[in-house]
């Protein structure tokens, strides 16, 4: 079941993209012909020097409204989400254009770790390695200190050979990080994602 704090992002993501549905505006062509906002900067919360795959993928992705935490560490979460939203904008600018393609017309993508190229590999572990450095010491139940750690307790191997990781988009709106690893049975366990974004 999905954890309320996840269903209240999707639930937001689906009320600001049909409220702005009207909305008139300068546009570009991006991959296979997805109409997407023109923009020249990225969003106010970017790295002081984003990188280029963060770059091209501010050019496809719009920010999700700021997330409203609660209890003492609200600060310090809003923070650590911010790092986590960066790192996962830096590694949907590593795919192709055929594979966003693919992720718009299905609204999923999954890529078998093993299958990466070098460039997104490096990006994955930086991501693995900023979720654990922004969530550290930092309380709250859906937060783990090591998504990596947890990958290998719901059954990962070390080298995450039987694992793809990817994107999906619920609705064609909200764009979560998904990842899924094959079990030893032949069954699928999708997991661990973060929402981070619309399109």
């Amino acid at each position: 079941m999905m954890d309320s704090w996840r269903l209240a992002v999707v639930v937001s993501c689906f009320v600001i993209i049909h409220s702005a549905a009207g909305c008139g505006g300068k546009s570009e062509q991006t991959p296979a012909g997805m109409t997407m906002p023109s923009r020249t900067e990225p969003p106010e919360w970017a790295p002081e020097n984003p990188s280029e795959e963060f770059l091209r993928a501010a050019q496809i992705l719009r920010p999700l409204p700021p997330r409203e935490w609660i209890g003492p560490a609200k600060a310090a979460l809003a923070a650590a989400n911010q790092l986590v939203d960066a790192a996962s904008y830096e590694f949907f600018g590593t795919l192709t254009n055929e594979q966003i393609e693919r992720l718009v017309a299905t609204e999923k993508l999954k890529i078998p770790v093993r299958s990466l190229s070098d460039k997104q590999r490096a990006v994955l572990n930086h991501w693995f390695d900023v979720w654990r450095e922004a969530y550290q010491g930092v309380s709250a139940v859906h937060t783990s200190g090591d998504r990596l750690v947890d990958l290998y307790k719901l059954g990962a191997a070390e080298d995450l050979s039987n694992v793809s990781v990817g994107f999906n988009v619920p609705g064609g709106h909200c764009v979560n990080m998904r990842f899924w690893i094959r079990l030893p049975d032949g069954d699928e366990l999708s997991c661990c994602g973060n929402s981070f974004a619309t399109i």
